[in-house]
């Protein structure tokens, strides 16, 4: 094989291996209700040091993390979906109730983007960095665990 045909492997090998930390990091951490948008997104400094460390390409190693989050975003739906039915048939709930939390959930969803822009611009308006406040994990709407059913959210990573 050739030197570039070595790299471009390489490369790949780079970009797997950081899906995989993605993935990894994001059940570590979490899964956030509401995201920061990547600027400010606490994992962003990690993420830009393997781009940078490795020679990647900025947008594959960012469409290879959406890529990521949207399937383990298809997981927790279908867990939950799967949980709900199991609740259905135990009697715990009836079928008209968990088609009302599946609504429930999707409406949470569409709102998500509103809320964190909504979060960020009051951020910006009252001097807040974002960025400098993650590491204390305060809780202001931008993710952490314990909420949502269960201590497990309805959103995505």
């Amino acid at each position: 094989m050739t030197k570039g045909g070595e790299n471009m492997i390489s490369k790949k090998m780079y970009l797997m291996t950081l899906a995989m930390f993605a993935l990894v990091l994001a059940g570590v951490i979490g899964v956030k209700s509401v995201k920061a948008v990547e600027t400010k997104n606490p994992e962003s400094p990690l993420i830009q040091a393997i781009v940078n460390k490795f020679n990647l390409n900025q947008s594959e190693v960012d469409n290879t993390i959406n890529e990521v989050r949207q399937e383990k975003q298809k997981e927790r739906q279908a867990q939950m979906e799967s949980n709900l039915s199991k609740a259905v048939s135990d009697g715990v709930i009836t079928e008209s109730q968990k088609q009302a939390i599946l609504e429930k959930h999707q409406e949470m969803q569409a709102n998500q983007t509103k809320n964190r822009e909504e979060m960020e611009k009051w951020m910006t308006d009252n001097n807040l960095d974002f960025s400098k406040l993650s590491q204390y994990q305060i809780g202001l709407g931008f993710g952490g665990r314990g909420s949502g059913f269960g201590g497990r959210h309805f959103g995505g990573i």
